[in-house]
């Protein structure tokens, strides 16, 4: 794969929202899923944000995040900031966006998928 462009919206639940942007960098292909929430969320912050990719045959993997106030934003690159190294590949990929108030348990926020052509 050469190059990759676009984006997706991957439905959240309020005050959530997940968006997936494709790009390119350099000879490499990646996504970036950027989760943040709105300006009236009224959470109990720090939410701890957990990103779960499930890409076309290869291994699903997670990464965490903290949100820290109403309107914030974190982006989380992939594979970069992923443990398990892999090349980005045409097909399927699923997230899954999950988050947590003080020490709660995760819920899921967000859940999607959307396809490299």
């Amino acid at each position: 794969m050469e190059r990759c462009e676009g984006e997706a919206r991957i439905p959240a639940a309020h005050p959530f929202t997940v968006e997936v942007r494709c790009v390119s960098f350099g000879y490499r292909t990646l996504f970036e899923i950027e989760v943040s929430t709105d300006y009236f969320a009224r959470l109990d912050y720090p939410v701890w944000i957990r990103v779960t990719v499930d890409p076309p045959q290869g291994l699903g993997d997670s990464v965490t995040g903290f949100l820290f106030y109403d309107g914030d934003r974190r982006t989380f690159a992939w594979p970069r900031e992923f443990a398990y190294y892999t090349e980005a590949r045409t097909g399927r990929y699923d997230i899954r966006v999950e988050a947590a108030q003080r020490a709660g348990f995760f819920q899921t926020v967000a859940s999607g998928s959307f396809t490299i052509r």
